[in-house]
């Protein structure tokens, strides 16, 4: 499916009613330019993958809130056997305190973005992880993109399973956590991160790289 136009020229996908949501069941799906609007309170899931919805794909994409009444709880869910999924310079601006995740998802062979931007503005009632599984993601790479979420105690990438694949690389993510900005945004068991900046205050940040931190007080 590809948009035309730029910017709000796009075309613009608005979700009105908190349990409806977009199917993708078939292999091979990818959206191209276009703006996803979650414009009802709490949406459960825009996006709802199946286990047939291999090499689905999002690029130049945004996906956004209303306001923090009319919002998603879940952007993107998939279920186990939803492999091989893209995102490429794509943004989601999260705008309530009732975002859950931009993804949330079971157990994935093939996780690649690139050049996103993951951004939940409202701090959230209850702290979930901005991409989540509750099984192991393999062959995974993230590079290029930038996570922040306006919460203490965030957590940004949360892997749930014990045998992930692959790396995190050149990534930025930003919280309100002023002690445990670095060591308790991520857990990604089996996934190498390096060369990432990670920063709790405007005033601190902390480069992560080959398993060892250096943190620098301005």
């Amino acid at each position: 499916v590809v948009g035309l136009g730029s910017g709000t020229l796009r075309p613009n996908l608005s979700w009105t009613a908190a349990a409806g949501t977009l199917s993708v069941s078939a292999a091979n799906c990818s959206f191209y330019n276009m703006v996803f609007t979650a414009n009802f309170a709490d949406v459960t899931t825009m996006f709802d993958l199946t286990g047939a919805a291999d090499y689905a794909a999002w690029e130049n994409c945004y996906f956004t809130d209303t306001s923090t009444i009319l919002n998603a709880i879940d952007v993107i869910t998939a279920a186990t056997g939803a492999d091989n999924l893209y995102w490429g310079n794509c943004k989601w601006n999260g705008a309530s305190a009732s975002n859950d995740s931009f993804f949330t998802g079971v157990a994935h062979d093939g996780f690649y973005m690139d050049n996103c931007d993951i951004v939940s503005t409202v701090a959230q009632t209850a702290v979930v992880g901005l991409m989540e599984t509750s099984g192991n993601v393999t062959r995974c790479w993230i590079k290029d993109c930038h996570f922040f979420s306006n919460v203490d105690g965030a957590l940004h990438l949360d892997f749930n399973g014990a045998a992930n694949t692959g790396a995190v690389s050149h990534c930025w993510f930003g919280s309100i956590d002023t002690i445990g900005a670095v060591t308790a945004g991520f857990d990604l068991t089996g996934i190498h991160v390096y060369e990432c900046y990670v920063a709790g205050d405007p005033d601190d940040y902390g480069l992560v790289g080959g398993g060892t931190l250096y943190n620098n007080a301005a």
